[in-house]
């Protein structure tokens, strides 16, 4: 592990959540099954936020958040993990959400959808809209789909 916040992600993995919910003043949490639940008791400090999330970014995507309150790019921790990451700035402070992007991608079989789903890939023109809450599986389909 290279960073700070390594250990939150190996946590995040190792218990099977979907994504890691990170925000000044409240302790870190995980979504697992669709339910959030805090991974450790103490609340984040604004010092304990920016270890955390200054060093898996750039200088200039650091100074970017700084003056935007808002930055979204990918990190990769290892060969087999990597995450879609989201700083915020919200009223209580420094803000972040991190989601696990699969390293492999899953069939339509194994995700379960009906065949006819497969054929969508082929279309040559129209417009095919896959929605859904977050977490509902939206891109891991669409992945499916163009895999396919």
């Amino acid at each position: 592990m290279n960073h700070p916040i390594d250990e939150l992600f190996a946590t995040l993995v190792e218990k099977g959540g979907s994504d890691l919910h990170l925000l000044e003043t409240q302790p870190p949490k995980i979504r697992r099954h669709g339910e959030v639940v805090p991974i450790r008791d103490a609340p984040l400090t604004r010092d304990d936020m920016v270890r955390l999330l200054q060093p898996i970014c750039s200088p200039p995507a650091w100074k970017k958040y700084t003056e935007t309150g808002d930055l979204d790019f990918a990190y990769e921790m290892d060969e087999e993990n990597r995450f879609r990451c989201n700083f915020y700035k919200q009223l209580h402070g420094y803000g972040a959400v991190f989601r696990i992007i699969p390293t492999k991608i899953k069939t339509l079989k194994e995700l379960g959808v009906p065949p006819v789903i497969e054929s969508f890939g082929n279309y040559k023109s129209g417009l095919i809209l896959v929605t859904g809450p977050t977490g509902s599986g939206k891109s891991t389909t669409l992945a499916a789909v163009v895999d396919s």
